[in-house]
């Protein structure tokens, strides 16, 4: 059975149950837990997506981090998925705290060029780490692997070798190229390293990640494009919007002016829509006032988002919390709501991410992704979690 990133938990389990009565099978099975980690979790993505993927698992998780910690004889492999953007930076992956990258380029000559990259990323001019590669092309039909050798003394002003002329251009379009993809890897073996610091620095344009800037989403013009004949009086009632046990009241004038789904909503023409529970309260002193039960976000997103649409800020100046900042964005989408969108763009913008957010930064990208409207901003967020992931849990110790 062959050991993937779905059941490689399972086999660490399996090796250590088998340990007692079957000592060679079991250190067999768990060097092949080792072998499939060592070359397909140096990724700082897979490896996050895989710690958080089997939180319930946490032992054999930590033993399977521990042994690799300080491993020194890592393969890294880099996915070109369109031969034409050859000349893009591939993934970034950590050996030894250093950050390691597969350069691909195809230079005037014809020839493909292939190199290693290496940046210690806490800024330190007195690093140094010697190593040895073998840079290899990969026959994605026969799994045939060319290769070229190197040693060579990474460090500041050497911080890249490899071979300008890898291969013929001509010899990669006709055995190596398949379904306009490309495949290289890198077989790293860490000799020694000096000058290089157990956590990585905290500058984020080290990584070689970018931030997009975050542009307010597109509503559509003419959502409901419905007029409403309401009295003027009637329009002046407030509403009561609850969310779980929070609730907030808004006057029925002012959702109409600020979200065209509630001026469409709040007509005599509301009953034809169902996108929310609207009911009268007949509980409440006032029977007429209409009560509307807001489900499936953070009450105190609806309490805070609703408060600064009636003018009284406070609570968003305050609030730094990106599931909340989050679920306010997907309100403001859900109900039409464009005037807050551009402050809660610039809260996420401007608060950090820290370790005691960093799980909340990631998560939230990962809700905004499935808005079509909020993917852009989503990117933001889980590339900002992963960049500092890359700057700050650079060690094995640090990540778990």
């Amino acid at each position: 059975v062959s050991i993937n990133i779905d059941n490689l938990v399972d086999a660490v389990e399996a090796a250590e149950s088998l340990e007692e009565k079957f000592e060679r099978t079991s250190e067999d099975l768990y060097q092949r837990c080792l072998g499939y980690a060592r070359s397909n979790l140096a990724s700082w993505q897979v490896l996050i997506n895989f710690i958080l993927n089997n939180k319930s698992r946490k032992g054999y998780v930590v033993k399977l981090c521990e042994a690799l910690k300080n491993d020194s004889n890592v393969t890294i492999r880099r996915r070109v998925e369109d031969v034409s953007k050859l000349a893009e930076e591939g993934p970034s992956y950590i050996v030894k705290n250093l950050l390691w990258r597969i350069v691909c380029k195809k230079n005037q000559a014809n020839q493909l060029g292939l190199f290693v990259s290496v940046k210690n990323p806490n800024g330190s001019s007195s690093w140094s780490c010697n190593a040895s590669v073998q840079l290899s092309l990969v026959n994605q039909d026969t799994g045939a692997h060319f290769l070229q050798h190197f040693n060579h003394k990474f460090g500041a002003g050497a911080e890249s070798k490899g071979f300008q002329s890898f291969m013929n251009w001509g010899q990669v379009v006709n055995g190596y190229i398949k379904d306009n993809t490309l495949l290289v890897e890198a077989k790293i073996t860490v000799l020694s390293v000096s000058g290089v610091q157990e956590t990585l620095g905290k500058a984020e344009k080290d990584i070689g990640w970018f931030h997009d800037p975050m542009d307010v989403p597109e509503f559509e013009e003419d959502y409901f494009n419905i007029e409403s004949d309401q009295d003027e009086m009637e329009k002046d009632l407030p509403v009561m919007l609850r969310c779980e046990k929070s609730f907030v009241s808004v006057l029925q004038s002012t959702l109409m002016a600020q979200s065209k789904y509630f001026k469409a909503r709040l007509s005599t023409n509301w009953s034809k829509h169902s996108r929310t529970s609207l009911v009268h309260d007949d509980d409440d002193e006032f029977a007429v006032m209409r009560t509307i039960k807001i489900t499936g976000y953070n009450p105190t997103a609806v309490k805070t988002l609703f408060e600064h649409v009636q003018g009284y800020s406070h609570m968003m100046k305050e609030c730094q919390a990106f599931d909340v900042l989050g679920d306010m964005l997907l309100l403001c989408d859900y109900y039409i709501i464009p005037e807050p969108v551009k402050i809660i763009l610039d809260k996420m913008e401007n608060t950090p991410v820290t370790a005691d957010n960093l799980v909340t930064v990631f998560e939230t990208g990962k809700k905004l992704e499935i808005n079509e409207r909020l993917k852009h901003v989503a990117d933001v967020l889980i590339r900002r979690s992963l960049t500092y992931a890359g700057a700050n849990l650079a060690s094995w110790q640090s990540v778990l």
